[in-house]
C-alpha cells in the first residue's frame, strides 16, 4: 500500500510538471490597445499588421529612460518598416513635459500619453521605468524587459521576431 501511494504521488508530480511546462509555453495574446499620440492620432494596435510592436514605458523624470531614448531612435530608424515603436509616458508624467521632450529631441516614433493608466493596466500595472514590452507579429507577448536595454540586445530580440 505504501509503495502504491508513493508511485501515485510521483505520477501526480510528473503530471503537474508537464502541465506547468505547457502553461509556460502558451504565449499571451495581447488584446487591442487604443493609443492616443501627442499629435492627436488614435492608433489601434489591432490595425498593425505584419510588424513587431515595441512598447517602451518611460517618464521624463527617469534618467535611465532618457539615456536609452537614442537607442530606441536608432532601432526605429533601422527597422521602421518592420516594427511599430511607441514611447508610452507613464500616467504620472506631466503631459506638457512629455510633449516638450518629444519635440526637443524630434522623436521619429509615436509618443503616447497614458493619462488615465489604461495602457499600463493591460500589462499588470507597469511600475518601473523603463519597461519595454515586445509583441510579435501575431500579437503574442514575446518579451518584457525591465530596466535599461542596449540597442544590441533590443535589436537581437526584435530581429528574431522579424
Amino acid at each position: 500500500m505504501h509503495e502504491k501511494l508513493k508511485n501515485l504521488l510521483i505520477l501526480l508530480f510528473i503530471i503537474l510538471i508537464i502541465f506547468s511546462l505547457f502553461a509556460l509555453n502558451k504565449a499571451t495574446i495581447v488584446s487591442n490597445l487604443t493609443l492616443q499620440s501627442i499629435d492627436g492620432k488614435t492608433i489601434e494596435t489591432s490595425d498593425i499588421e505584419d510588424k513587431v510592436i515595441v512598447l517602451n514605458f518611460w517618464a521624463t523624470d527617469c534618467s535611465t529612460c532618457i539615456k536609452e531614448m537614442p537607442e530606441l531612435v536608432k532601432l526605429y530608424e533601422k527597422h521602421s518598416h518592420e516594427i511599430a515603436l511607441f514611447a508610452i509616458a507613464m500616467p504620472y508624467d506631466i503631459p506638457s513635459r512629455v510633449v516638450n521632450f518629444s519635440k526637443d529631441r524630434s522623436l521619429p516614433f509615436d509618443v503616447i500619453l497614458d493619462t488615465n493608466g489604461k495602457i499600463i493596466q493591460q500589462f499588470q500595472n507597469v511600475k518601473l521605468t523603463p519597461t519595454t514590452i515586445i509583441i510579435d507579429k501575431n500579437k503574442r507577448l514575446s518579451n518584457t524587459i525591465i530596466g535599461e536595454i542596449s540597442y544590441q540586445k533590443l535589436r537581437d530580440i526584435v530581429s528574431k521576431l522579424l
